[in-house]
């Protein structure tokens, strides 16, 4: 058994553009190869003008995809919607949040 603590030896930085607010998935990667994936904001109160309709919800799969469906941490710098509305689903049950429902836990 290896009784050397486990350190951090990598960390990636993918950011994402969603209009008037943005959002940033921090990936730190361990000597033993586990995985931490922290989400900081998520949300926009205006996309731009060339930007589809359902920006949110693809840039939510690509995070799902990139975590393996495993967030361990959410920060939510603040409650302005431009860094929260996209963990909301719509009243029909549709919209970005819906990506996220599989994941482990939002804190």
């Amino acid at each position: 058994m290896n009784d050397e603590p486990k350190r951090p030896v990598q960390a990636t930085i993918f950011t994402y553009q969603v209009g008037f607010g943005d959002c940033i998935l921090i990936r730190i990667t361990y000597s033993d190869g586990h995985l931490v994936h922290i989400l900081n904001d998520f949300g926009t109160t205006g996309l731009p003008e060339d930007a589809e309709r359902e920006r949110l919800v693809r840039i939510a799969e690509d995070i799902r995809a990139k975590t393996g469906g495993k967030l361990d941490i959410v920060i939510a710098t603040h409650r302005h919607a431009d860094h929260i509305s996209g963990f909301a689903t719509k009243s029909n049950g549709k919209g970005p949040a819906i990506s996220f429902a599989h994941l482990s836990r939002i804190l």
